[in-house]
C-alpha cells in the first residue's frame, strides 16, 4: 500500500524562526493518523505547512505520490470557496 500524503525533510522557517526540522511521515489511504504532542511541539505548523499556508523551506510534501501538496491543498480550498 502506498502512503496517500508523504512529508520527506520538511524545514519550515517564520521570520527568522526555523520552526519545522526535517519532518519525516507517512499517511497511508484508509488509515487514520493524528498528530500527537506538547503544547509547542509543531502539530500546528506541520499543518499549516502541509496546507500551503507557510511554506516548506526544505523537503518534499507529496500527494499521491505527486509533488507540492500544499499547492493542490490550495488548489481544491479555492475550488471549494468558488463552488458554493
Amino acid at each position: 500500500m502506498t502512503d496517500l500524503l508523504t512529508l520527506a525533510g520538511v524545514h519550515t522557517h517564520v521570520g527568522r524562526y526555523h520552526i519545522l526540522q526535517g519532518i519525516d511521515f507517512g499517511v497511508a489511504e484508509g488509515q487514520t493518523t493524528m498528530l500527537l504532542g506538547r503544547n509547542g511541539a509543531g502539530k500546528t505548523s506541520t499543518l499549516r505547512t502541509i496546507m500551503g499556508l507557510w511554506q516548506a523551506s526544505a523537503g518534499q510534501i507529496s500527494l499521491e505520490g505527486r509533488g507540492s501538496a500544499s499547492v493542490m491543498c490550495r488548489r481544491a480550498w479555492r475550488y471549494s470557496r468558488i463552488s458554493r
